[in-house]
């Protein structure tokens, strides 16, 4: 990718998660993953490794809003996979905790032992 294509997909980035974040203040929670989605692809475009972690954090929260517990818990595992391949030991901590909190929420604790 040349200096000028990551440029655009930077500012794309920037872009792309200010609106996700619109919407999900005005709780329009489809639309917010929508533009996470292609946040999510401009930041595996431009290899922004901690801004991928990131899109993964806000829509696994976004999918617990919507009571999709399974891609709740889908989109947080690939948050705890990014941070752990960053070496970014506070956020597979939160990561860890946001997990129990899920798995305790659908009566599954016990899956907590399968994580890395």
């Amino acid at each position: 990718m040349n200096l000028l294509s990551k440029d655009i997909s930077s500012q794309l980035i920037r872009v792309y998660e200010q609106t996700a974040l619109d919407f999900e203040k005005s709780e329009e929670y489809e639309k917010s993953l929508e533009y996470y989605d292609k946040c999510l692809d401009a930041c595996k475009r431009t290899g922004d490794e901690e801004q991928e972690a990131k899109c993964y954090y806000k829509m696994g929260l976004i999918f617990e809003q919507i009571n999709d517990m399974d891609k709740a818990i889908l989109y947080l595992n690939k948050y705890l996979q990014q941070s752990l391949a960053l070496n970014n030991f506070e956020r597979v901590s939160e990561a860890y905790q946001l997990l129990a909190d899920k798995y305790k929420k659908i009566g599954k604790l016990q899956r907590i032992k399968e994580l890395p």
